[in-house]
């Protein structure tokens, strides 16, 4: 049987239903099976702000092997991202991944929103389900002209994260906010961890 995106997904069950009621309420309290730090500024919730002007996406039905990559990938032409994370496949949802994303300013989180809803979000084959994220975001200050993203192609005798972490060292402070490397086939680094 052939895999359609919008008929259900890869392991043959059907995908959820995603009405507006569907969608998490935002809330100040932390989920109870966060494992991160719920103290940090950048883990409450903006209560200042209302849900539609979060810049904080939830998806979900994300293949169950998804990377970063492929999911910015998926993201291209909506804005800039600020930060994004994955939840890989768990005892209580085995067939896909699922991913917190957010972005630098409320008119790209919107752009974003807005072309993944209601048409679908597709990232490698399957159709996601975008949300506002429970923890509302404000937008991102101080950073107009700036991206915490890096790409460099070249020889992989210096593209490696080995080669390029001694020669950052070097060069300037490298570290603080933990730091996530993708070398290309799949290996990734992660600094934090």
């Amino acid at each position: 049987m052939a895999f359609n995106p919008f008929e259900g997904s890869a392991s043959g069950l059907p995908l959820p239903d995603t009405t507006v009621s569907d969608q998490l309420a935002p809330t100040a309290t932390p989920n109870p099976n966060y494992r991160g730090d719920p103290t940090l500024d950048r883990n409450i919730s903006a209560t200042d702000i209302p849900a539609a002007a979060s810049c904080s996406f939830w998806i979900t039905d994300l293949p169950p092997a998804c990377t970063i990559s492929a999911l910015l990938a998926s993201v291209r032409g909506a804005g800039r991202v600020f930060s994004s994370s994955l939840c890989p496949p768990d005892d209580k949802h085995p067939y896909t991944s699922a991913a917190k994303l957010v972005f630098f300013e409320k008119e790209a989180a919107q752009r974003f929103f807005d072309g993944a809803n209601p048409r679908g979000f597709v990232v490698g084959g399957y159709r996601a389900r975008v949300i506002r994220h429970r923890v509302l975001v404000r937008k991102i200050a101080g950073v107009p002209c700036k991206t915490r993203v890096l790409v460099i192609t070249g020889p992989v005798e210096k593209v490696n994260v080995r080669y390029l972490e001694g020669m950052w060292r070097t060069i300037f402070k490298w570290g603080g906010g933990g730091g996530y490397v993708d070398v290309g086939g799949g290996d990734a680094y992660d600094e934090d961890g």
